[in-house]
């Protein structure tokens, strides 16, 4: 069986013993001799040769091979007292270091240009090489010899596809998920820039101190042997330094677990999870560090080392970019806010930095500027500064101008006059655009056409703003559908109130038209009983689309 060693990469340091940086990936392919071109012209023309040999050059190089320098050839072919040929460029070449010799030459005869390369394999594997192309001019040579270079490459390597990939050494990790981060595939020609790739990007997983590609010729076809060593495996994961998060609330939040690899990234990754909890806390100044402890050759120990650092307020919040509206009048609509006295603090919480309340509040100063006409305002990711162990918060804004609301029109499937249903919306009554009436009057048509049995009513707000005037014009667009049934409306969880009582406070009923309104004095009429702590409506899709299924449940029955 005949063997290549390809790829000898990878090797990292003192993985064991603690967080280290692995070596960059290393791929070492043929080394290849590439002599000038012999030029064959009635007249001297030497520097096209020359040219040849230097596109073959950058494209071997450009896929991995190591070239033999011009400049140790260039002495060599100086020190030689007869003219170049097979044998002189082979013995030059293993003098070099060389697996690979490449002679060739080039032929023009008036407008006709010929191209003809020999390749020798010094290790005797493969057989002799000769590649011949032609070409009409002298310009058409650099075309001639990139093509010729691209074939040389895969002549060196051997042009067999790859039959299998295997994977080997692995014990957690699949070989499915390995082979899954490679561009070579099986039917492939070998590319050493597509295994470079590949290399690399197996490396990044992060599961392995070793990797190594081997190809070799079986019976079967060429297999290419994907050789892994993994990184060990955690044995048992341990806290020290945190006191006001359990070690229990810190695993679940990191989600690492024993017996898996100790991987690099997903300790990071775990860390920085780890965090989370102390961030909301208030332990913006909390950090986490880690040492993985040798067990055995194939186990370590995970121990995280937990700074949790103290409790830090929010000295300031401000904004940048504001203008249309006074800060303070901002800050009343966050839920964050500004360390006031110690007593007071203590019980409203003021001054506590919670990051999920921050994004929150982040949202609701963007639909506070939404709802009062500033329909291009955008509210950045809130900053956040900590110095002297306070925090320093700067929301970012950017208000555009105000719009106002320009005209209002409905389209669509229309049941009943379009001026009276105008006469319905709230938007019709505003001056300055607001998403949140619009939305009202969304629910508001819904209604209209739910109360008619189209309870699948569809309402889209068009909306077409004028630059020029800063105004914006509102069309509701409208599709109706289907007529929709109540085909059966269930009642549970009235453990002590019969169904004919619940039923008779009804003003739905099974097999009558879908009324929106009637849903809603029902479930009034329910509560008015008070026979319940609290009543809720679901509806789902009947056996047919015009069929709707009602569900009514009590959450808890009075005593």
């Amino acid at each position: 069986m005949r063997r290549r060693l390809l790829v000898i990469v990878l090797l990292l340091l003192g993985v064991v013993i603690g967080p280290s940086l692995a070596q960059e990936p290393e791929l070492t392919f043929k080394k290849v001799a590439i002599f000038p071109f012999t030029v064959l012209s009635k007249t001297p023309r030497n520097h096209l040769g020359e040219k040849v040999r230097q596109e073959f050059v950058e494209r071997l190089k450009a896929e991995g091979f190591v070239i033999v320098s011009p400049e140790e050839l260039t002495k060599e072919l100086e020190a030689l007292k007869e003219p170049l040929n097979e044998n002189l460029a082979k013995d030059i070449g293993r003098k070099l270091g060389a697996d690979t010799v490449i002679i060739g030459q080039v032929v023009i005869v008036g407008e006709a240009v010929s191209l003809e390369a020999q390749i020798f394999d010094l290790t005797a594997r493969q057989a002799p090489v000769i590649l011949k192309l032609q070409g009409t001019g002298v310009s058409s040579l650099t075309g001639l010899s990139r093509q010729m270079a691209g074939e040389a490459g895969l002549r060196i390597l051997g042009k067999e596809r790859l039959h299998r990939i295997a994977v080997k050494g692995n014990r957690r990790i699949e070989a499915d998920a390995i082979m899954g981060v490679m561009q070579t595939r099986e039917g492939d020609l070998i590319s050493p820039l597509r295994l470079r790739e590949d290399l690399k990007a197996i490396y990044k997983m992060g599961y392995f101190t070793d990797v190594k590609f081997d190809v070799s010729d079986t019976p079967e076809g060429r297999v290419l042997m994907v050789i892994v060593a993994e990184k060990p495996s955690i044995r048992s994961i341990t806290f020290q330094g945190n006191r006001k998060i359990k070690e229990k609330a810190l695993l679940e939040a990191m989600g690492i677990k024993t017996l898996s690899v100790a991987s690099e990234n997903v300790i990071m990754e775990a860390i920085e999870k780890g965090l989370k909890p102390y961030r909301d806390k208030g332990y913006y100044e909390a950090r986490i560090t880690h040492k993985l402890v040798p067990v055995t050759p194939e186990e370590v120990n995970l121990v995280f080392y937990v700074d949790e650092g103290g409790p830090i307020s929010i000295k300031e919040i401000k904004f940048e970019g504001v203008q249309a509206f006074k800060p303070s009048k901002l800050k009343k609509l966050m839920e964050t806010k500004e360390k006031g006295f110690p007593l007071i603090s203590r019980f409203t919480g003021a001054g506590k930095l919670v990051q999920q309340n921050l994004e929150a509040d982040a949202e609701k100063i963007g639909a506070f500027y939404f709802n009062n006409g500033y329909i291009k305002a955008r509210v950045g990711e809130p900053k956040v500064d900590i110095q002297g162990g306070y925090v320093y918060i700067t929301i970012p804004i950017t208000e555009g101008p105000q719009y106002k609301v320009g005209k209002v029109d409905i389209q669509g499937d229309l049941p009943e006059d379009k001026e009276t249903l105008k006469k319905k919306l709230g938007i019709t009554k505003e001056k300055i655009y607001s998403r949140e009436v619009v939305q009202k009057d969304i629910t508001t048509l819904t209604d209209v056409y739910a109360d008619q049995g189209y309870a699948n009513a569809d309402v889209t707000p068009l909306l077409r703003e004028d630059e020029q005037a800063h105004t914006v014009d509102i069309n509701f667009d409208i599709s109706k559908g289907k007529k929709v049934y109540f085909e059966r409306i269930e009642i549970s969880g009235n453990i002590k109130t019969r169904d004919k009582v619940v039923r008779r406070n009804l003003r739905v009923y099974e097999q009558e038209l879908f009324s929106a309104s009637n849903l809603k004095e029902s479930m009034r009429n329910l509560r008015r009983l008070e026979y319940f702590e609290d009543v809720k409506l679901s509806t789902s899709p009947g056996s047919a689309p015009d069929r709707i299924r009602g569900a009514l449940l009590s959450d808890r029955v009075r005593p």
